[in-house]
């Protein structure tokens, strides 16, 4: 992790400091894989009822209850957590990521339009 990261030049370097700070790494992992773990077991819930047949129609609502719950439920934790990355780029290291923000877009969409499904 010691090449400098690819950062649009709005960001004046942004992404290394986050990249190289110790909020770059949860629980002995870096951050990021963390993401894409999130995002892998997310689009594993969302086709689970076609890879185990029990969905016949592509309506989410037809979901068993269970994995409606877990799709409602797993995008709150997204997008708190991505609250909490974004607060320590702002306040304490003054730095923003362009990728970190980028993400922290899509798991905020997520979280909205998984509560519009369900609540409209």
């Amino acid at each position: 992790m010691t090449r400098p990261m690819y950062c649009p030049k709005e960001f004046a370097g942004g992404c290394d400091i986050v990249k190289h700070s110790k909020y770059a790494w949860f629980l002995g992992a870096p951050t990021a894989m963390w993401g894409a773990l999130y995002y892998f077991v997310f689009l594993i819930a969302l086709g689970l009822p076609f890879i185990l047949s029990i969905g016949q129609t592509l309506n989410i609502l037809s979901y068993p209850e269970p994995v409606m719950l877990f799709l409602l439920l797993y995008p709150l934790f997204g997008f708190i957590f991505s609250l909490k990355l974004l607060s320590v780029q702002i306040f304490k290291l003054h730095a923003l990521c362009f990728w970190c923000l980028l993400q922290s877009i899509i798991a905020s969409l997520m979280f909205f339009y998984s509560y519009y499904i369900f609540f409209s």
